[in-house]
């Protein structure tokens, strides 16, 4: 269901773009991770995460690395996804966001 409608914000979306580039990839790699094609979605989340890694938006760097963390949950890998949420909530620190910083810190406690 979520698929198609990746692939029409794809379709719209400029290849200059690089935020909207990677807020694209990130619902394909979510979404690919939900439907089960775990290597895959993870290959997408860590094309991601360096392609955002080269933008100097701290704030959507955060995002992006925040729910990529799934894609590492999903697989298992709780070292991945510890060093994730750890690196998210690192940028949002950077910006002085706050928000999710309880969350953040639950789910890091969990994972030590």
């Amino acid at each position: 269901v979520v698929a198609p409608l990746v692939d029409e914000a794809e379709r719209y979306t400029s290849e200059h773009d690089i935020i909207s580039v990677v807020l694209v990839a990130c619902c394909r790699a979510l979404a690919t991770a939900r439907a089960g094609d775990l290597d895959r979605a993870w290959a997408i989340a860590q094309e991601t995460l360096e392609l955002v890694g080269r933008t100097d938006q701290a704030w959507q760097q955060a995002d992006c690395t925040r729910w990529l963390s799934e894609v590492a949950r999903l697989r298992g890998d709780r070292d991945a996804e510890r060093l994730l949420l750890e690196e998210a909530r690192k940028l949002y620190r950077v910006k002085e966001i706050t928000l999710y910083d309880p969350r953040l810190a639950t789910r890091i406690a969990e994972l030590a």
